[in-house]
């Protein structure tokens, strides 16, 4: 069994004396563990500062200094439990999990300098040292991975557009759209999806963001990148192209590591997707 995190958990109990807060350390989650949760004893004795008390069916984990009471578990159905008070909201928003799924499967090595980014980042919990989610393991394993290819990216913005559109999907959006286009701009890695009915859709989306690029920047793209696909080379496209000056670079046939940048942002977004699919109908 894999542990997927290890942390701190805080516990709201009862005890004799009112309610009293106390904090676990290096506390293992493991979601395959379908028992009961387990405290260590000897954890508790390691510290040199309380000592366990035995009567009536109670357990009591005392301090040594004044004798208060730290923990109790009582006797029932032939093992010593504890019943903390389960603040639902608070777990619910502070988890690991909650927030790794709510990122898309974002990797957590990010998430040390999320409040350095966003106005709302120091929420989120503090960067993991050992981390494993078995539906993203599973749904992006790979056989080989390609060397990267090393290169310099383009000065300016829009200097150079990737764009890549993916095979028809088995089940259509609840759109009626099966096909998937991406834009990303070399330099500064703007990106842009869009969703199209059939493939010949892709010659009006590319002509409606070259638009709007030219609104907001003044002026059109100076070149794309794509593969050798039909959706890309036709005539009017390519007339379009030519009226304002816009470079069209194909890659080699067979070669989609020729167009890295698409394909991986393709990659990356089925990547945050599946693993959201494990367990839904084949519908959606």
């Amino acid at each position: 069994m894999h542990a997927m995190h290890q942390g701190n958990v805080v516990l709201s109990l009862e005890v004799p004396t009112g309610v009293l807060s106390l904090t676990l350390i290096d506390v293992l989650y493991m979601p395959d563990w379908n028992e009961v949760c387990l405290i260590s004893w000897r954890k508790f004795d390691e510290t040199g500062l309380v000592y366990i008390f035995g009567k009536d069916g109670i357990i009591s984990v005392k301090m040594n200094s004044d004798d208060s009471v730290v923990l109790q578990a009582t006797l029932e159905h032939g093992a010593y439990q504890v019943f903390p008070i389960i603040q639902h909201g608070q777990i619910y928003i502070t988890g690991t999990d909650f927030w790794y799924q709510a990122l898309g499967h974002n990797f957590t090595r990010y998430w040390s300098n999320a409040k350095h980014i966003y106005a709302d980042g120091d929420i989120l919990p503090k960067q993991l040292s050992h981390f494993w989610c078995f539906q993203y393991a599973t749904y992006n394993s790979k056989e080989q991975a390609h060397k990267p290819v090393d290169g310099l990216r383009y000065k300016k913005s829009f200097d150079l557009v990737h764009t890549d559109l993916m095979r028809p999907f088995k089940v259509e959006s609840m759109g009626c759209k099966k096909y998937m286009i991406s834009l990303i701009d070399d330099f500064t890695r703007y990106a842009e999806v869009n969703f199209l009915f059939k493939k010949s859709d892709a010659s009006c989306i590319l002509q409606a963001f070259c638009e709007k690029i030219n609104t907001q920047t003044k002026r059109y793209p100076r070149s794309f990148r794509s593969d050798q696909g039909g959706k890309y080379i036709n005539a009017e496209l390519t007339d379009d192209f030519e009226s304002k000056g816009i470079q069209h670079l194909v890659t080699a046939a067979y070669s989609p590591e020729s167009n890295g940048v698409a394909e991986r942002y393709n990659q990356t977004l089925t990547n945050m997707v599946r693993p959201f699919l494990d367990n839904v109908p084949a519908s959606l």
